[in-house]
């Protein structure tokens, strides 16, 4: 995908890239070697980016990196959320 900044909202993954048009997806990984990542960009057209994650890139993010993408997506409703109504 060349070089470009991966951003996670909470629901869904943005690629911004100075080369590319901004595209977004859902992400998975294919290979976690620690300090790299082999991440796949999926579009809800089915299209594929493959983006190879560093950590010597930027270090101080690599933590919070490596959490998002094993982070769940936030639901629409969590059960415990939902208020409960008294029988009469």
């Amino acid at each position: 995908m060349g070089t470009g900044e991966l951003c996670w909202d909470g629901q869904n993954w943005h690629w911004a890239s100075p080369s590319r048009p901004a595209t977004s997806g859902q992400l998975a990984v294919h290979l976690d070697l620690q300090r790299h990542m082999l991440l796949r960009l999926k579009t809800a057209g089915g299209v594929s980016h493959w983006c190879w994650a560093e950590q010597f890139r930027r270090p101080e993010r690599w933590p919070d990196l490596r959490r998002a993408v094993y982070s769940r997506a936030k639901s629409a409703a969590v059960p415990h959320d939902i208020p409960e109504t008294a029988a009469p």
